[in-house]
């Protein structure tokens, strides 16, 4: 067998591995022994207000301190004022404007238009920045976390170690 197909096997392991040993679960907080460990990584929490915090799968928050801290897409808040005459207005079909074109050629995603005077809008972007957030422990319903699925591991190592076996029996066979 070529050094080559026997990367290509060890590549397709290592991948099998990764992927059947973590895993996205869902636990319900009712008690205190039901907080994530410290230093476990969490996708998404649902606070007993019922406010939803989504964190990235690149970028997880992280439980430490009795608080989950990480980074979330936030809309941004604050009003634009743009001028026109306007290139484009593009409208939905119930006549809410989604996107502008100012004088300039600068495109404006639009949430929401606040005030429309002449060729001035004032507009709230539909744009999503960064924005820290930490939550409580106490304040956690259902999370989302990051775990290990133990039998699906135990299989894809004991797979790995067949296949593994079988490539030395067809090493060891091609050599004869």
């Amino acid at each position: 067998m070529s050094m080559k197909r026997g990367s290509a096997a060890a590549v397709a392991l290592i991948g099998l591995l990764s992927a059947s040993c973590m895993t996205w679960r869902t636990k319900d907080v009712m008690t205190a022994a039901d907080w994530p460990r410290e230093g476990q990584k969490v996708l998404s929490v649902v606070k007993a207000s019922g406010e939803y915090v989504r964190f990235s799968r690149s970028n997880p928050g992280l439980a430490h301190g009795g608080v989950i801290y990480g980074l979330t897409a936030a809309f941004v808040e604050e009003p634009l004022e743009v001028e026109g005459p306007f290139r484009s207005v593009k409208k939905r079909s119930d006549g809410a404007v989604y996107e502008v074109t100012d004088r300039t050629g600068r495109v404006y995603p639009v949430r929401e238009v606040l005030r429309a005077e002449g060729d001035k809008l004032t507009i709230l972007e539909n744009r999503q920045v960064p924005a820290a957030v930490s939550v409580p422990f106490e304040e956690a319903r259902l999370i989302r976390v990051k775990g290990t699925n133990m039998p699906l591991t135990l299989l894809a190592i004991a797979g790995g170690l067949a296949a593994g076996w079988f490539l030395w029996v067809a090493i060891s066979l091609s050599s004869i």
